[in-house]
């Protein structure tokens, strides 16, 4: 004997009751995901592209208003820049984070004023000339002195090779104090700081 339906044609489904559960569910799902916020992933690429643009926009804002002091300002980082070159011809500081971070710092701000000063001055002009000379010290190196200054500035660690690169600065100032690579750029620096000063 089948089953039978009394009130109807057919016989009854038994997943009949299953079916409805599931949708009901299925539709409570779908009015929270239109109620939710996005979630924090789905959120991701816009905040990077806001951030590239925000970067952008301080970029221009910076270059296209120059500080009213830039004269002193230049003169002050060049000052500091010698302080350090000074210091490391006396000691060896190439383990010492906190002191390659402030002349990172330092060399950084030197390269902006640098690139900012009008081309075709005597001074610009010179003040280029010693920003490369030390950007790509060591001639002929993949990763120059200038490399380690701008891409490792504000870490916790230095490079092996960087290490090295500042041992090597110090013990060639040590062995020949008046020919060293370091006793050239504070030369440098003076002549610019004399020039900055007329």
């Amino acid at each position: 004997m089948g089953i039978h339906n009394p009130i109807g044609g057919g016989a009854k489904d038994p997943y009949d009751e299953y079916r409805k559960q599931v949708e009901a569910i299925d539709r409570e799902n779908r009015e929270k995901e239109k109620k939710e916020p996005p979630s924090k992933e789905s959120l991701l690429p816009l905040a990077q592209f806001l951030l590239w643009v925000h970067k952008i926009i301080d970029y221009f804002l910076k270059t296209s208003t120059p500080s009213p002091n830039t004269s002193s300002n230049l003169k002050e980082n060049l000052s500091q820049i010698r302080n350090a070159f000074e210091t490391l011809k006396k000691e060896d500081r190439s383990e010492d984070v906190e002191f390659s971070n402030n002349l990172s710092r330092l060399w950084n701000h030197a390269v902006e004023h640098s690139l900012r000063r009008k081309k075709g001055e005597i001074f610009s002009t010179s003040l280029r000339s010693f920003v490369k000379e030390v950007q790509t010290y060591p001639e002929g190196e993949e990763h120059t002195l200038g490399y380690y200054l701008i891409e490792h500035a504000g870490q916790n660690w230095l490079p092996f090779p960087y290490i090295e690169l500042l041992k090597k600065i110090h013990s060639d100032h040590l062995q020949q104090p008046n020919s060293s690579i370091l006793s050239r750029w504070t030369r440098e620096i003076d002549q610019l700081l004399a020039t900055l000063a007329d």
